[in-house]
């Protein structure tokens, strides 16, 4: 192997490391962004139970990756003000809220294999 090819695999190979290490500080700040949105939910919404399901908890997210959360007991009428809320104090990470009731049967199991928060 050339010394340039044994640079560049050097450099891809620790390139891969920084990026799983970010990635994973990424998912431990979205993980506790998810509980303080719960908290924020249940609190000033009355939302009686929350589940974070996707990538956050299978682990496979990216740098767009958002938070999902499903919720139960949101009063359909303060559905799009709690988004608002949510998605205005959490710039950092998006939340996709999604209100049990509107759940299709595909989204429901992996809800299911989500965690309650």
């Amino acid at each position: 192997m050339a010394p340039d090819s044994q640079k560049w695999k050097e450099y891809r190979i620790r390139a891969h490391q920084q990026r799983k290490l970010w990635l994973a500080h990424h998912r431990s700040k979205g993980l506790k962004v998810a509980q303080s949105v719960a908290d924020f939910l249940k609190r000033e919404y009355g939302v009686t139970r929350v589940m974070l399901f996707g990538s956050m908890v299978l682990g496979n997210i990216r740098e767009e990756s958002d938070i999902d959360l499903a919720v139960w007991g949101l009063p359909q009428r303060q559905y799009f003000k709690a988004w608002a809320a949510v998605n205005d104090i959490r710039r950092d990470f998006p939340v996709d809220l999604i209100d049990i009731n509107d759940a299709s049967e595909i989204l429901l199991e992996h809800i299911e294999n989500g965690w309650e928060l």
